[in-house]
């Protein structure tokens, strides 16, 4: 799936544990386009993806690629978490980062 906005927030980078491995994960924020603007958070996992958001600015207008992962609390509801996997320039360039490679 991909949407476009512009960025609003770039979160801070967190460290993780699990299965005896330590890991990285990090996300931003956009502003969604069109009538009904909207914010919606995207959230990047492991080192390869983290740097994604190099070159990153508030303000930026981006084309986000992501997929949604859904699992099942311990209290019964779902939650569901946008994971993003490639970052263009809205504008026609290249991933803001200077690379076309995406992670999947």
């Amino acid at each position: 799936m991909e949407i476009n906005g512009t960025i609003y927030r770039i979160l801070p980078q967190e460290v993780t544990f699990g299965d005896a491995t330590k890991k990285k994960k990090g996300g931003f924020i956009i502003m969604r386009e069109g009538e009904y603007t909207k914010p919606v958070a995207f959230e990047l996992f492991g080192v390869e993806r983290l740097s994604l958001l190099n070159g990153l600015t508030l303000a930026m207008p981006v084309r986000v690629s992501f997929y949604a992962e859904s699992r099942e609390g311990k209290n019964g509801n779902y939650y569901t978490t946008l994971r993003c996997f490639n970052i263009m320039s809205a504008s026609g360039g290249d991933s803001p980062t200077n690379s076309t490679t995406s992670y999947s």
